[in-house]
């Protein structure tokens, strides 16, 4: 994503800290001019304190102000309920969009026909 769109969004990649490493190592290796901020974090701490757009202005250059799209893919049914919960939360109250591609059955969502 962050090379069909470099220079018209600014990008943000949250994941455990050692996925974070190998990401960099990738991202220099193949596209050393896109320009994405890493958060090493390990998102089942959201469950206490600051939440993911607090952690994020607070070591990146995220402006919570700005219009946001959190994009979750495949890491939700790995968290939590508490963790969850949390998580999409602090999205929906900033404000922000979110686009999902997991399941939240666990959650009690459960995906409806059309």
């Amino acid at each position: 994503r962050c090379a069909r769109y470099g220079g018209r969004a600014k990008f943000f990649e949250v994941d455990l800290p050692s996925a974070v490493d190998a990401k960099k190592r990738i991202l220099a290796k193949r596209s050393p001019s896109i320009t994405v901020e890493h958060l090493p974090l390990n998102l089942e701490d959201l469950k206490a304190g600051p939440s993911l757009p607090e952690r994020l202005a607070s070591s990146t250059s995220f402006d919570a102000s700005r219009p946001t799209l959190y994009v979750f893919e495949a890491v939700l049914f790995y968290l939590s309920p508490p963790a969850c919960s949390a998580l999409l939360d602090a999205a929906l109250n900033q404000g922000a969009r979110v686009a999902l591609t997991d399941s939240l059955t666990k959650l009690g969502v459960a995906p409806r026909g059309p």
